[in-house]
């Protein structure tokens, strides 16, 4: 599997998009977090071997589980700052694609997949925000 099509699908490289191990998944969110502080990191799983699909948002160390109305068919789906009723000003936007970007070599670095969006996807903001 290309890298291109990897990073549009949002599998992991092995084109099979298993769910990663929670540490992993924590590994992630620390590293894009060290490199940008953000004010909320939301992440999306699959069910896992020890942990419950849905959308969670980290906070210093653990994940905290929102809804598991809303799952991915994917390894992993991370967005920083993800839009909860509130705008981004300009300087927090500048962040958050500093951050897609360190977060693309760092997954990749990890033989993994990731795709940048230009906007937040309306159905998970619309789970966030009912």
């Amino acid at each position: 599997m290309s890298l291109q099509r990897s990073l549009a699908s949002r599998k992991d490289c092995s084109g099979e998009g298993q769910p990663l191990p929670l540490k992993m998944v924590l590994d992630i969110c620390k590293s894009t977090q060290q490199a940008a502080p953000l004010k909320s990191l939301f992440v999306v799983l699959p069910d896992g071997e020890n942990y419950t699909g849905g959308i969670y948002k980290y906070n210093d160390k653990e994940l905290n589980l929102i809804t598991d109305r809303g799952k991915t068919n994917y390894s992993m789906e991370l967005y920083p700052e993800l839009v909860w009723d509130e705008q981004i000003e300009l300087k927090e936007l500048i962040r958050v694609g500093l951050s897609w970007q360190y977060l693309s070599l760092k997954v990749e670095s990890l033989g993994f997949g990731v795709s940048q969006r230009a906007r937040s996807p309306k159905k998970i903001n619309k789970l966030l925000n009912s």
